[in-house]
């Protein structure tokens, strides 16, 4: 009853209760084990449980496993090595001549800067560091990002509520 614990949390790397039980003059261990919020990793390899069926998880959905577990998406993620020099000016200005004809943003945003545009655009965190989203919407070089990218894309009436057509590159 003791080594039993202490093995779990060697090898799985979390706490279990374990209890002992007697009933009807025999003894039986109960293992109480919690949810867990990120896979669990045996012998290096990382178990996830999906209904009645055990999945293993590796490389990249592994990564997308996580980062969903934890709510956070890829594209709201800073790009540690990308400057305003790596957007295609070109690229926002279309977005912007394109959103101005279908009255999606203010005439306003056409005199604006392109760091301004990705701001308003919610493309910039707080810190001012551009966003992956930024790098795969209007990136010169998408450094690799875009092998793995999916994107769904959606073209919208005057609401948001108003969907007219929709997009999926998976």
């Amino acid at each position: 009853m003791h080594d039993l614990p202490n093995k779990i949390v060697n090898h799985l790397g979390f706490v279990m209760n374990v209890n002992l039980y007697k009933k009807e003059g025999k003894h039986f261990i109960e293992i109480v084990v919690p949810l867990s919020a990120v896979p669990v990793s045996y012998h290096g390899v990382h178990h996830y449980r999906n209904g009645s069926t055990k999945q293993e998880l590796k490389g990249t959905a592994l990564n997308e496993f996580i980062l969903r577990k934890m709510n956070i998406s890829l594209e709201r993620q800073p790009t540690s090595k990308t400057t305003l020099e790596d957007i295609d000016e070109g690229a926002v200005q279309s977005f912007i001549q394109k959103a101005l004809r279908k009255q999606r943003i203010l005439e306003s945003a056409a005199n604006s800067d392109t760091y301004i545009i990705l701001k308003n655009l919610e493309l910039v965190n707080e810190q001012g560091v551009l966003l992956l989203a930024a790098v795969l919407l209007f990136g010169k070089n998408h450094n690799g990002t875009q092998r793995t990218a999916r994107y769904k894309i959606g073209r919208f009436g005057r609401f948001l509520s108003d969907l007219k057509h929709q997009d999926r590159s998976y």
